[in-house]
């Protein structure tokens, strides 16, 4: 086995010991992520990220079975991260076989392995026994009804759980309703919610109906994350219409929906009565000029700290209104307008990328500088233009 000394781990102990009673040699990425562990944090995200930590290895059930066996009874690690892998619903059950008896994982990544609805009904059973999670990412995985309903139903019982996140999971409208009525019923303790790019295969906006009963009901999720839930603006209405009633949510993704100028109008609303609201992703959509224009006097009176509005069709007069409003509300730290025609590409305008650059550059004022931006000024013959940041 891997050489280990007094130093290191004892969860790398745990780890060789177990290679060594399953017979099988211990994987070298495996045991040099546990020998990295920092601040209780496993990370193992596999070579399918776009930012892998696991480079050139990707980890199967019988790469994970003795991670598996060594985590029951380790409480080194708080933090693991199995993303981008190949764990199956059989790795799931060795991960549930070990959180049965570890009390000292809070957060789990499972994000886009290759388990199915199998395994998010063992994920379920996690959920029902496991008083210790606090953060779970089971996003990229096709749960499909049959591991949704399963979770749904754990957390009827489940109250220690605050962050879950299942973006592109094969969500249908049961399983939207299962979740809505469980997290509206006030036992889970849910705060991030994150269900991105469901499968609603309906044209009739029954999917934001069902997202406004759950805003109204819930007082506890402070993050939601709804982006590509083909959102119209009159689905948006029904949701502003609820969040005017909400008290707890700050933080809200709509992007990538069909949002456009009268949809701004109907968020404007929402700012004017909800002025604690803290950041907003509005990403990919359409409000173009007129939906910045209607969203300028209710931002500038807000506390918002983080704004995304690229790739939203706003042209010349949209940009530096915009900028105007940035100017004007200080509070706001994070940034994002790429994409839009009147700062890139072709049809950028001079005088817009020159009001952004000035109000984004804080160097000469007692202002928080930026800490999320996605674009940066430069100067060509003394004509400020702008740029990506990658």
């Amino acid at each position: 086995s891997i050489a280990t000394n007094s130093t290191m781990s004892l969860l790398l102990d745990g780890y060789n010991h177990a290679c060594q009673q399953l017979g099988v040699s211990p994987n070298e990425s495996v045991a040099c992520a546990i020998a990295a562990v920092k601040d209780h944090r496993l990370s193992l995200r596999g070579k399918g990220s776009l930012r892998p930590r696991l480079p050139g290895a990707l980890l199967d059930d019988a790469q994970l079975q003795p991670l598996a066996q060594a985590l029951k009874d380790d409480s080194t690690v708080f933090f693991v991260d199995l993303s981008y892998n190949r764990i199956t619903s059989n790795g799931c059950q060795m991960l549930a076989d070990a959180l049965q008896t570890n009390r000292s994982v809070i957060s789990l990544n499972l994000a886009f392995n290759d388990f199915d609805g199998t395994g998010g009904d063992v994920i379920a059973h996690i959920l029902q026994v496991d008083t210790a999670l606090q953060t779970l990412n089971l996003s990229g995985n096709k749960l499909g009804s049959v591991g949704l309903l399963a979770i749904a139903g754990a957390l009827q019982t489940n109250t220690t759980l605050r962050s879950l996140e299942l973006d592109d999971t094969d969500m249908d409208l049961s399983s939207l309703i299962a979740l809505v009525t469980v997290l509206s019923a006030g036992t889970c303790q849910i705060q991030t919610l994150s269900i991105n790019r469901p499968l609603l295969r309906t044209e009739q906006g029954e999917g934001s109906v069902h997202l406004a009963d759950l805003i109204s009901r819930n007082q506890t999720i402070c993050k939601l994350s709804i982006a590509k839930h083909k959102l119209t603006d009159t689905g948006l209405e029904r949701i502003c219409n609820a969040l005017k009633r909400n008290t707890t949510i700050t933080w809200l993704n709509i992007a990538s929906n069909q949002i456009t100028r009268d949809g701004a109008g109907y968020l404007a609303n929402v700012l004017v009565q909800r002025p604690d609201f803290e950041f907003l992703d509005l990403s990919n959509n359409t409000i173009e000029d007129e939906g910045v224009e209607r969203m300028h006097n209710a931002l500038v009176q807000s506390h918002m700290k983080g704004l995304f509005v690229p790739y939203n069709g706003i042209t010349r007069r949209g940009i530096v209104k915009l900028a105007e409003t940035v100017s004007l509300t200080p509070s706001l730290t994070s940034l994002r307008v790429w994409g839009n025609p009147g700062l890139s590409g072709s049809t950028s305008d001079d005088a817009a990328c020159a009001k952004m650059a000035a109000v984004i550059d804080r160097s000469k004022t007692s202002l928080p500088d930026f800490v999320d931006l996605d674009i940066r000024a430069y100067e060509v013959d003394g004509i400020v233009k702008l740029a990506a940041i990658q």
